[in-house]
């Protein structure tokens, strides 16, 4: 397929994504599940620049608002931005854009011979001369090293890395609140997100896995948090391979994982996921205590929690029921559960997903200060909520998928001044007992946020509380 017309796909779907409040996965996959005509490469190059040029929305945006002013022309944004992309990304030295790569395996083309084509087909494509187009994009090259080098020298310029790293300036000053790197973190957030695989101890072990990857030539490389965990370092489909069928193994973020070891549950626990969505943490939760905990598995969306059956079927876990909840309000909660209390509460709440920006980077481009406020009203009523059904002595796990401490440490300290039957509950022993070392992590500290530009995963916050009486 010609440069060209990738660029006009890309361009159309990047557009769609903008404008839709759909998950831009479900929208990428969705689009390519349609078109059973693309190849391997030519899904690889499209899937990669939407979410580059997504990921890298605010900066692109700006050269190709220039482009149109300069030559006076209108209604090609979305193209012009899918083009600048794949010019950047020809440069070795901005390894975020990356389609470039791609497409020289797609068609064997050298960088100078890609870049003469590109400008052709946006010459073409925009109806304006080879020449002005040429410009445009030196004078592109020329701003991102500038901004680099300017940035390199006041991190804190938070109108500079804006635009660098398309990160809105209002959430920078709010993540600088907290222990995380607010500069790398915005860094990082540019870059692709690498695929997590948790094995299931229970029924498999990492050496059968990694002998599977092994024998279909896949690269990989041990986790750097969990125990369980396999890093690809490529893309590469493995959700058809029996091992996965069979629930060998599950696709999980790291970050993700950390939690089940905060919760550190034991074999006899009974125990409430109370935001379970499709089970990942159930399921991990099942693993670790070898299928012998009483897990109910609680959401308001149905058809997640069917997802959920599915899963656990494959894996052969039975000790994992779900529920739906059909009104959340407390009442109707102590309602559904009859008096029951558990060993332990895992409430992985409803979040801005924050953490997650790599994989779905409008999330970072659609949050407002009022929706931040609204989300975390709500998390601190979930959490107030579901912490009547910890038993004495019980242990109650707060997470999200967040960076935001509106969503985070800021919820949890609401919640222990207004329920003084509730204490922190330090993590690093429960870690300690899994063999995870984080050096970040104090003897007192009863949470902890992975961090992108540490741990290579998503950003994922976790507080551990113990109930007195």
């Amino acid at each position: 397929m010609k440069l060209s017309s990738l660029l006009k796909i890309a361009s159309q779907v990047t557009e769609v994504a903008i404008k839709s409040p759909k998950p831009t996965d479900g929208i990428v996959s969705e689009f390519l599940r349609k078109r059973k005509n693309f190849g391997s490469k030519e899904r690889r190059f499209l899937s990669e620049n939407i979410f580059s040029t997504l990921r890298n929305f605010i900066l692109l945006k700006h050269f190709a608002d220039k482009f149109s002013r300069d030559n006076n022309i209108a209604g090609n944004e979305f193209f012009l931005m899918s083009a600048c992309n794949c010019f950047l990304s020809a440069n070795k030295k901005f390894e975020e854009f990356g389609s470039f790569d791609i497409f020289n395996r797609l068609n064997s083309t050298s960088e100078s011979d890609f870049i003469n084509l590109l400008i052709n087909d946006i010459s073409i494509e925009i109806n304006v001369t080879i020449s002005s187009v040429n410009d445009w994009l030196i004078a592109t090259e020329s701003f991102v090293k500038e901004l680099d080098s300017n940035i390199k020298l006041h991190p804190d310029d938070w109108k500079n890395v804006e635009l660098r790293y398309s990160f809105p300036q209002n959430l920078l000053v709010e993540i600088d609140k907290t222990s995380v790197d607010t500069f790398k973190y915005a860094n990082k957030s540019i870059y692709p997100a690498s695929v997590n695989l948790r094995v299931s101890t229970t029924i498999s072990s990492k050496d059968e896995i990694e002998l599977m990857l092994e024998s279909m030539d896949i690269s990989f490389e041990a986790g750097k948090l969990s125990p369980s965990s396999i890093i690809l370092t490529e893309r590469a489909k493995i959700d058809n391979t029996l091992e996965y069928k069979s629930g060998k193994f599950e696709i999980q973020d790291e970050g993700s994982q950390l939690i089940g070891f905060a919760c550190n549950p034991n074999s006899t626990d009974k125990i409430l996921d109370a935001c379970a969505g499709a089970g990942g943490k159930s399921l991990h939760l099942a693993d670790l205590t070898q299928g012998n905990s009483d897990i109910v598995a609680a959401d308001v969306e149905f058809n997640r929690l069917r997802e959920l059956k599915i899963r656990a079927s494959r894996g052969g876990l039975n000790n994992i029921s779900a529920i739906h909840i059909k009104a959340p309000d407390l009442a109707s909660l102590k309602n559904t559960f009859s008096g029951t209390q558990f060993d332990l509460v895992l409430i992985d709440a409803p979040c801005s997903g924050m953490g997650t920006i790599r994989r779905d980077p409008m999330k970072k481009l659609r949050l407002t200060d009022r929706l931040l406020a609204r989300l975390a009203e709500k998390q601190k009523r979930i959490l107030s909520d579901y912490s009547n059904f910890v038993k004495p002595g019980g242990i109650l796990v707060y997470a999200t998928c967040s960076v935001m401490p509106q969503e985070n440490q800021e919820v949890v300290d609401y919640f222990l001044q207004n329920n003084e039957n509730f204490t922190p509950d330090p993590l690093k022993p429960h870690f300690e007992s899994h063999g995870i070392e984080l050096s970040d992590l104090g003897e007192h500290d009863f949470s902890y946020t992975t961090k992108t530009y540490v741990h290579n995963c998503d950003g994922f916050y976790m507080a551990r509380m113990r109930k007195l009486y």
